[in-house]
């Protein structure tokens, strides 16, 4: 676990406008940064960046964070890889810090893994590129499938050396154990005084996480063995989870978000080819059948999928027992199928850049449709078999969560194969139950629904709160530790110059709002500004300050979006006003002590409004003639108090 100390580094050290600059161009817009949001397709840049307060905020689409959440929601990265991104971008040494001394092992057992895979990949790569046989044996087969070194370079290829244990021995003379060598899978033991390389002899393609480290290996046996597998992998480890891995994500996960489409295709050699074409937006599963976690990274990214395979019935078939935990997912499928004898990679030595992409975008149909016919031009002339492929293909159909999506097949289905609709929709009703009283029967409890964004639960909270109570938190997340002063009212007689020390009493923003509202028992009408204001009120009784862009940073992610849409603003005073209009406007930070009595008035005016209607209903309904004396004079008072405000704020209320 990532030590606290380590966050609070990359926290202070993380600049807005730096982390997004890498992603989005920014202008600079008076204090702030404006740019095209990175979230939404706009030709009007409504995304802005303030630096002061490290935050953004699109008043386009409503997005909105810091530096580690930009890069999370960007980069689709969970909390660790963001913050182990912006550690490597500002050289902040992560510290690790763990609850016991078993957690802390694991933890030095999985770096030890890292660092290993990192120091064989620099081994393999420098046996292809720079030892003679390797670029007798292994580089020269590499140019002739059209690999270059530029993609050599970027997918980090190499070659392990024909030799029993030329690796094994390099890596215990840097000081790396038997044990460890093990456990990472790169060297396999016949006996206890007996080991090898396991990729001894083949081409090395390393298998990168999210983040870029290394995490296992893949390696290609050069030339036809009968007794060898073509391919070999790396054994599942403390760092390598087969089901949780795609191959060429890490290089592909910004080109498919822009794109909102990922190729997936079923090796190395596919992904390599594909970033050949410059098609990027390509990934391949590691040496396994797609899995639902695979299918759930990929969501993070986009929601439509195609899939990329050659003429084989078996790859195919294969293929649609992915298709199933795709829909599943509710993610859009399309396939291409490649002429006979042909692969991506195949299909690229022979095509130009400009025509693999066109037969792509001309030959991608829906996987429903495909299915379809294929089954058909099977079994055409068969009854039996022709309705046991249509219930099948309802079956899939079936698996899609979307019940529009469902009926859109439904219908093109009874229009391809000439089968009444309701008869489909029946089967398809029946399929549903089916699988709905399974899952009924199912003893584990049904994983808990994906709670709703965050700034929707905001933005409700938002509009539920009067201005009174947004302005009056805002007011606090800014100027809390602020100090403000008055004269004791034993003193207000005084002329100014007739003040001393004695007669003035000084206090934070936050203790004096603070403690004014308890002392009139008043209550926030939003659940989310109460406990802003609870956070504040505890400080407040500690005698503690509030750190800086401690909201702003706060854990509760609803907290921190709440602070943030209130910290952005739309629109931001011009210049203008004094420059050209000698219009002087004052602002928050110059008055702040007017400012904090100011709002602290209007939120006591609206609160007492809110009595005075409440008290009026109770007359109009008490039968009681001294209960009704007694909310009559409590009205009084209630008048009265609203008078003296008025006064105090120089306004004439109406109700």
């Amino acid at each position: 676990m990532i030590s606290n100390n380590t966050i609070q580094k990359i926290f202070d050290y993380a600049r807005i406008e730096e982390v997004i600059g890498d992603f989005v161009r920014l202008k600079k817009s008076g204090v702030n940064y404006k740019g095209l949001c990175p979230f939404h397709n706009e030709k009007t840049p409504s995304f802005m960046v303030s630096p002061t307060k490290n935050i953004f905020k699109c008043f386009g689409c409503g997005e909105s964070g810091n530096p580690i959440t930009f890069v999370m929601k960007h980069e689709k990265y969970s909390y660790p890889e963001a913050l182990r991104y912006l550690a490597e971008k500002y050289a902040i040494e992560i510290e690790e810090e763990s609850s016991s001394t078993e957690d802390s092992q694991q933890i030095e057992e999985k770096e030890s893994l890292f660092n290993l895979n990192s120091f064989a990949q620099k081994f393999f790569s420098e046996k292809l590129l720079y030892n003679e046989t390797g670029q007798a044996i292994a580089l020269s087969y590499l140019k002739q499938r059209g690999i270059s070194k530029r993609e050599i370079e970027k997918f980090l290829l190499g070659y392990s050396p024909d030799i029993w244990d030329a690796f094994t021995q390099h890596a215990v003379e840097n000081g790396f154990t038997l044990p460890l060598l093990e456990k990472s899978g790169l060297v396999i033991f016949k006996d206890t005084n007996n080991c090898y390389d396991r990729f001894k002899g083949r081409i090395i393609f390393p298998v990168q996480n999210l983040t870029g480290r290394i995490v296992g290996f893949g390696g290609r046996l050069i030339g036809k063995n009968d007794n060898k597998a073509k391919y070999v992998n790396s054994p599942e480890t403390e760092i390598y989870n087969k089901s949780k891995i795609l191959y060429g994500l890490y290089q592909a996960k910004t080109k498919i978000s822009q794109q909102d489409n990922c190729y997936l295709v079923e090796g190395y050699t596919d992904v390599i080819a594909m970033h050949r074409a410059k098609i990027e937006n390509v990934v391949a599963s590691s040496g396994t059948s797609l899995t639902k976690d695979q299918v759930r990274l990929l969501k993070r990214y986009t929601h439509h999928i195609t899939i990329l395979f050659d003429s084989d019935a078996a790859g195919v078939n294969a293929t649609s027992r992915g298709i199933d935990l795709i829909l599943e997912e509710g993610l859009n499928v399309k396939i291409v199928l490649f002429p006979e004898g042909d692969d991506p990679d195949s299909f690229v030595r022979k095509h130009t850049t400009e025509e693999t992409k066109s037969f792509l975008e001309e030959n991608a149909v829906d996987f429903i449709t495909y299915k379809t016919k294929l089954l058909l031009e099977q079994d055409k002339n068969d009854p039996v078999k022709k309705a046991g492929f249509i219930k099948e293909i309802i079956n899939t159909i079936a698996l899609i969560p979307d019940p529009i999506t469902r009926s859109v097949y439904v219908k093109n289905c009874s229009l391809s194969l000439d089968i009444d609709e309701e008869a489909l929709q029946s089967h398809l009703s029946r399929e549903l139950r089916r699988k709905s009283r399974k899952k009924l029967n199912i003893t584990e409890p049904e994983p808990e629904p994906p709670l709703p964004k965050a700034e929707k639960q905001i933005s409700k909270e938002m509009d539920d709160a009067s201005d009174d109570e947004k302005n009056i938190i805002r007011f606090l997340i800014h100027y809390a530790n602020e100090t403000i002063s008055f004269i004791k009212p034993q003193a207000a007689h005084k002329e100014k110059h007739q003040l001393d020390d004695d007669d003035i009493i000084s206090s934070t923003v936050a203790a004096y709002i603070v403690n004014e509202i308890k002392k009139d028992g008043l209550a926030f009408d939003s659940d989310i500004f109460q406990k802003i204001f609870d956070e504040i009120a505890t400080s407040v009784a500690d005698n503690q300050k509030i750190p800086p862009h401690f909201f702003l940073n706060h854990a509760d992610e609803i907290i921190k979006e709440t602070t943030i849409n209130l910290s952005m603003e739309a629109n931001t005073l011009s210049d203008n006003w004094k420059n050209k209009h000698q219009i002087l406007v004052p602002r928050e930070e110059t008055r702040i002590q007017h400012f904090a009595i100011w709002f602290l008035d209007n939120f006591r005016t609206r609160k007492l409004f809110r009595l005075l209607k409440e008290n009026s209903e109770k007359i109009k309904n008490s039968k009681s003639d001294e209960e009704i004396k007694m909310l009559i004079e409590k009205q009084m008072k209630l008048i009265n108090i609203k008078n003296k405000i008025g006064k105090k704020m120089k306004r004439v209320f109406l109700k």
